[in-house]
């Protein structure tokens, strides 16, 4: 359902997540810097307006009841998440994946950009909220710990802390030589 030509107009995303550890409801399109969940819903399975009909004959009360069941589903999870503060977007299978990708990076974007503190209307800055602060140098590693005279000094016992020891060759292998 999701053509490539939308990926250019959206922003990184991750696929087929879940939003909120703990929750078991997987997102279709899950953007985590902006908080924003898609979910990509199919007519029949999540009961579209337009072209949902409901099942008639021996097991319409199954479909019926199951279809139902999905809606409450979807309606729990858009509250759970919305509480977690995230924004839900659901796009029907039968919409345009480039018209629907619109909106989309819209709602995105405007949720990434953070709209300028206080702070930053005395300073004069405008737009996209505080600038990045300087890093203090460059990364600088630990110095190395001195190894000890006798590698094996630090060694408590446990297998886990002693180096594996290299395998022996087989019997077979020693003939071949």
């Amino acid at each position: 359902m999701w053509c490539g030509c939308s990926r250019r107009s959206l922003p990184r995303y991750r696929v087929n997540i879940r939003p909120i550890a703990g929750v078991p409801r997987t997102a279709d399109l899950v953007f985590t810097k902006a908080k924003v969940a898609v979910f990509l819903d199919g007519c029949f399975w999540h009961g579209c307006a337009k072209h949902y009909r409901p099942a008639k004959g021996k097991t319409a009360e199954f479909w019926n009841g199951k279809i139902a069941g999905n809606r409450r589903r979807d309606a729990d999870t858009d509250e759970r998440l919305h509480q977690a503060g995230w924004e839900v977007m659901r796009v029907w299978e039968h919409e345009d994946p480039a018209q629907a990708a619109s909106p989309i990076a819209e709602r995105v974007k405007n949720r990434r950009s953070p709209t300028p503190g206080p702070a930053d209307q005395q300073a004069g800055v405008q737009g996209r909220g505080t600038p990045a602060l300087r890093s203090p140098g460059p990364c600088r590693r630990p110095p190395r710990r001195r190894q000890a005279a006798r590698p094996w000094a630090g060694w408590c016992g446990s297998r886990r802390s002693r180096p594996a020891r290299p395998r022996r060759r087989s019997s077979a292998r020693r003939g071949a030589r």
